[in-house]
């Protein structure tokens, strides 16, 4: 199943809240609410992404920082897209993406680094309770 992968804007919020509305595990919030997601993407531009089958959303994620730690909220993918992977480089992505943004050096921070490097290289052990991998 061919997808591709970039940056969400506002054109996306609807389709994408659906998405996140739809999938279980996932609780939204006032800050979830287009004015809210207008905020985030604008404090956080470039961050977080859409993916796309034929121009439909099938996967999103919000990703953004505090000038300092980096924030993953509402990954989800269409339970048909699942277990191929959408999910480990949506969030390799957004491990990229921070790395690029938040202007800190890991040179002498090997655990930080190592954890960027892995993060961003999708080779992660991440799970959801009883779920396997994400």
């Amino acid at each position: 199943m061919p997808y591709s992968i970039r940056s969400m804007t506002m054109d996306d919020y609807e389709k994408a809240y659906l998405l996140r509305e739809r999938t279980e595990g996932i609780s939204l919030h006032d800050t979830d609410s287009r004015e809210g997601v207008e905020r985030f993407l604008s404090r956080n531009p470039g961050l977080s992404s859409v993916a796309l089958h034929r121009e439909e959303i099938i996967g999103t994620i919000l990703c953004g920082h505090d000038g300092r730690r980096g924030y993953l909220h509402h990954l989800a993918v269409e339970r048909d897209f699942r277990k191929h992977g959408l999910g480990t480089e949506l969030v390799g992505r957004s491990a990229e993406n921070l790395r690029r943004t938040i202007p800190v050096s890991y040179s002498g921070n090997p655990t930080g680094s190592g954890y960027l490097s892995i993060s961003a290289g999708c080779r992660n052990s991440w799970t959801e309770p009883d779920s396997g991998p994400v």
